[in-house]
């Protein structure tokens, strides 16, 4: 992380001590059970939860499969959790760290696709941060990532046609091979973003930098000014792009996460956002 950033005071640190701050974090399917089109699971606010001071976000093999009305998928076999820090807060300029674990160890992960990532509040707009995304394995390699490793993309458009072309193209690189493994060890994943620049940490060392100057057309349309976005940490069963569970995949699978940092560098309050810590 870039020391300038470092240098300023937090405007809020999550240790998870005091469970889940419900005015900063919001579970999704806290009040009733959800899902997306694209993968296999059933969003419940049962998976996410504190359990010895660390956040836990959970993948698990349920009993009987769940069928929702008017869903293309017939039979949802996981329950799988998400959160988020929409809308309590957002970042338009500032950054953040995730310290956390990762359920990446091969064989027993495939579908088990994890992320951190970022999304803009406001609906209609391309922008997209994944400073992690972890796709599952069968085996040591998926078609995006590989076993105890991870993606990290910034999308400049939710349209897929355009999304070919050079101006939108997103721009995607493969972590670098650590000498501890993600699924066993506490690793800091982190997020810069500024009206010039997007910058992508693992252990606060540089991976992954994409610039205004990269995608003049498409940046001021995906990462409008006074946008702000979110730090969404989620488990999805699967989708199209990683593949599915298996067989093989483990009954339950967690996120681990012992620390979240936020900074901010705004000058004067978001509009709507009413938490700063």
């Amino acid at each position: 992380m870039k020391s300038s950033v470092l240098a300023l005071k937090p405007v809020y640190v999550d240790t998870f001590r005091n469970g889940i701050n419900t005015n900063v974090w919001n579970v999704w399917g806290a009040k009733h059970d959800d899902y997306v089109t694209y993968d296999r699971g059933v969003i419940r606010g049962t998976q996410v939860s504190v359990r010895n001071n660390e956040l836990v976000v959970a993948m698990s093999k349920r009993s009987s499969p769940r069928t929702f009305s008017g869903d293309p998928v017939t039979q949802r076999w996981w329950d799988t959790g998400w959160i988020s820090t929409k809308p309590a807060y957002g970042i338009t300029y500032g950054a953040y760290e995730v310290e956390a674990m990762l359920p990446t160890a091969p064989h027993i992960s495939a579908g088990v696709w994890s992320g951190i990532w970022s999304r803009p509040f406001a609906a209609g707009i391309g922008g997209e941060i994944d400073p992690a995304e972890a796709f599952g394995h069968e085996g040591a390699e998926t078609r995006h990532s590989r076993a105890e490793g991870f993606t990290s993309t910034v999308h400049f458009t939710q349209n897929r046609t355009l999304s070919r072309t050079a101006d939108y193209r997103h721009s995607s690189k493969l972590s670098p091979a650590t000498e501890k493994p993600l699924s066993t060890t506490f690793h800091t994943y982190g997020m810069f973003k500024s009206d010039q620049e997007i910058i992508i940490y693992l252990d606060r060392k540089e991976i992954h930098r994409i610039t205004r100057a990269d995608r003049p057309k498409a940046w001021g349309a995906a990462y409008p000014a006074r946008t702000p976005f979110d730090l969404r940490i989620c488990l999805q069963a699967g989708g199209n792009w990683g593949g599915y569970p298996t067989s093989r995949t483990a009954l339950r699978s967690e996120i681990r996460v012992r620390k979240v940092t936020l900074w901010n560098f705004e000058t004067t309050p978001l509009t709507g956002v009413a938490y700063r810590g």
